[in-house]
């Protein structure tokens, strides 16, 4: 089967206030948001915050962020970068990805469920497909998420992903999840679960519940936003 796989790209039409507003990403000698590590099979940021835990049986994806030393980001055009690509499976054959991704989010008004629900609604707009889950708030490792799921047609097939994305340190930090598997798609998102934060406890793990309350955020036009995504086909 004709396979379709994502390569998560912040595009080349930006909110004019965001480009306006570029903000230095790190003092001369420091490590800026692009700069992170992996180790004990945990990739850290140390300018973003954060440490992601990479699940059991994944693999770095080194082709498709196309950096020299391992846990580099790979920059966009626009102000995006790729911080993370993983892999389960052979992309031949069938498999998962997620992406680590993130953008400056100074100068953007909209807010986290507006960008969320754009980014979402990228891969949709290239090849068709639905949206099944709007922009929601959901809540991992003690930390406030918003969620949006979808679905992407392409001939051959379909695949599920998730964006799930929160607003830290200044920045816009998001997890892209795509599976070919409806019924794993909730596994994979379950991940965030290990997930920890500059200033919060290590979280242990385990089956945290997710909360749904709900919530609204202003919601820009797609054409003034950033494009999040190109579909790539094998």
């Amino acid at each position: 089967m004709k396979r379709a796989w994502f390569h998560f790209v912040v595009g080349s039409v930006l909110v004019a206030s965001l480009a306006r507003a570029r903000r230095p990403d790190a003092t001369a000698g420091t490590p800026g948001p692009e700069h992170g590590t992996i180790v004990s099979n945990t990739y850290a940021n140390e300018f973003l915050g954060f440490w992601f835990p990479i699940p059991e049986g994944w693999q770095v994806n080194r082709e498709s962020v196309g950096a020299d030393r391992e846990g580099e980001a790979k920059r966009i055009t626009g102000g995006g970068l790729e911080l993370l690509v993983i892999d389960r499976g052979d992309r031949k054959h069938g498999g998962s990805r997620i992406v680590i991704s993130a953008m400056d989010a100074n100068g953007y008004s909209a807010g986290t469920p507006a960008f969320a629900s754009n980014f979402v609604r990228g891969p949709i707009g290239a090849t068709g497909g639905e949206v099944l889950r709007e922009a929601l708030p959901v809540d991992f490792a003690g930390q406030h998420f918003v969620r949006g799921d979808y679905r992407q047609d392409f001939k051959g097939g379909s695949q599920w992903g998730a964006f799930v994305c929160t607003k830290f340190n200044g920045y816009f930090i998001g997890w892209t999840f795509v599976t070919d598997s409806a019924e794993e798609l909730e596994g994979l998102v379950n991940s965030l679960q290990r997930l920890s934060f500059r200033d919060q406890p290590t979280p242990m793990g385990g089956n945290r519940r997710q909360s749904s309350s709900g919530g609204r955020g202003a919601s820009p036009t797609h054409s003034s936003l950033p494009t999040c995504l190109r579909s790539l086909a094998d």
